[in-house]
């Protein structure tokens, strides 16, 4: 999460929060961990490093695109093994 501060990425998940209770008309005091789960939504911080790998990833089976260029695609691989095998679900 180098690329956003921390304070705007709080106010990301805050936002998410407060949505997600919303949509599933929970009250304030229900616990983030529940709403969540009950929800069937996973962090924040998760989906956004999973979104990114599968667009590194998609893009890198393309010739000449840029994002492949400035990666180092043996790097990448070795970070999603590790990733899969803490147990993240990728679907």
């Amino acid at each position: 999460m180098n690329v956003i501060s921390s304070k705007l990425f709080n106010k990301l998940e805050k936002l998410q929060n407060k949505a997600i209770r919303t949509c599933m008309g929970l009250r304030v005091s229900t616990p983030i961990n529940s709403m969540m789960a009950e929800g069937h939504e996973i962090p924040l911080k998760i989906r956004l490093k999973d979104l990114s790998d599968r667009y590194i990833l998609k893009s890198s089976g393309i010739t000449n695109n840029p994002v492949t260029k400035t990666l180092d695609i043996e790097t990448l691989e070795e970070s999603l093994t590790r990733n899969k095998s803490k147990g993240f679900i990728y679907k």
